[in-house]
């Protein structure tokens, strides 16, 4: 939101920071509604809607991926309600006036004890091209770090699993997770961006333009053969098998946001040498809610739920152990039938 980018912090206290809020909600509010009429590279509202439009004619024009109806599809009207709801509800509820302030309350922190400038390293010395390219390794990192840290720990898999739990996947998949993602996500993004300075305003647009554009494209339920740049950068082809629960790796794989080259590093990199479908969803759908006002509270069931803390993983994944070191771990992967990994899990 550019128009918020001119104000200025107060001293921060508990009432400053309440009076903060306020003040930075009513301004989101503001922006928004300049942003419904005006065109600008920061208008969230117009790039969504244009990444959306594109995957939504790829999806129409190529052969699809999986057998199903682009519109007709599983999920797809809930889906795009999951666009609405977390690119446009959820922060003008005040997700993004509590992350400002939170920003400004950092600063503040560390001007209270003599610190009035925490950066580490100023790249706005550098040229711009070379500042947006610092940001987008460091951002696509930490997004890289926050995932995979969300599949490994079972307080994070409980939220990231409702974005797992769809048996049939298109374009708008990509904001079908929970709103405790935000929660996560950003810790990870806040901390290094704020000890290089970044600039807020290149900052999102990047964001709108290359990280939403690969969120909604990889999710694109399209065929087509990428070869080698499914190395270079995460494709429809790649991103179909991080959604597959009959995996060679227990907690999943491809988890990068845009670049494949930290999957590749740390060895978590999967496309098999096979045409067939990855069966997609997580072994217990039948626990799974529906409705997105199940959704809505799962997380917290499933956390308070007792037994349920070794559901952190792809059982499916447990009864393919002994391919990872066989020649034919290309193949591929029998699926595991409901009943055997319910079984599976009650023994561990």
């Amino acid at each position: 939101m550019p128009y918020l980018y001119d104000t200025k912090p107060p001293t921060m206290d508990a009432a400053a920071f309440i009076s903060r809020f306020v003040e930075i909600f009513w301004l989101y509010w503001d922006a928004v509604l300049k942003q419904l009429y005006s065109f600008s590279l920061y208008n969230v509202y117009h790039w969504v809607i244009v990444w959306c439009l594109l995957c939504f004619i790829l999806e129409l024009v190529f052969p699809r991926k999986l057998d199903y109806k682009v519109v007709g599809r599983k999920g797809f009207w809930q889906d795009l309600f999951y666009v609405f709801f977390n690119d446009f509800l959820f922060m003008g509820l005040g997700f993004f006036a509590l992350m400002y302030v939170i920003g400004e309350a950092y600063t503040a922190g560390f001007a209270s004890i003599g610190i009035d400038n925490p950066v580490l390293f100023e790249i706005h010395s550098l040229p711009l091209w070379a500042q947006l390219l610092i940001l987008f390794i460091l951002v696509d990192l930490m997004e890289f770090l926050a995932h995979y840290a969300m599949h490994r720990f079972n307080f994070l898999w409980a939220f990231h699993k409702i974005h797992h739990a769809q048996e049939e996947i298109g374009f708008a998949s990509s904001r079908h997770f929970h709103w405790g993602e935000f929660f996560i996500f950003k810790p990870f993004l806040f901390l290094p961006l704020g000890l290089i300075g970044y600039t807020a305003k290149e900052f999102t647009i990047l964001q709108l333009t290359l990280v939403y554009f690969a969120a909604f494209f990889s999710h694109t339920n399209i065929k087509f053969n990428f070869g080698f740049f499914n190395y270079l950068i995460i494709t429809p082809q790649t991103h179909l098998w991080h959604h597959a629960k009959n995996l060679p790796m227990r907690y999943g794989v491809n988890f990068a946001s845009v670049l494949p080259l930290w999957d590749l590093l740390i060895g978590t990199y999967y496309l098999p040498k096979t045409d067939e479908a990855p069966e997609l969803g997580v072994d217990d759908m039948d626990e799974m809610p529906r409705s997105f006002l199940g959704q809505f509270v799962y997380p917290f069931v499933f956390l308070f739920s007792k037994g349920k803390q070794k559901d952190n993983v792809f059982e499916a994944s447990l009864t393919t152990a002994d391919t990872l070191s066989a020649p034919t771990q290309n193949k591929p992967i029998a699926k595991t039938k409901g009943k055997a990994a319910k079984k599976k899990r009650k023994k561990t």
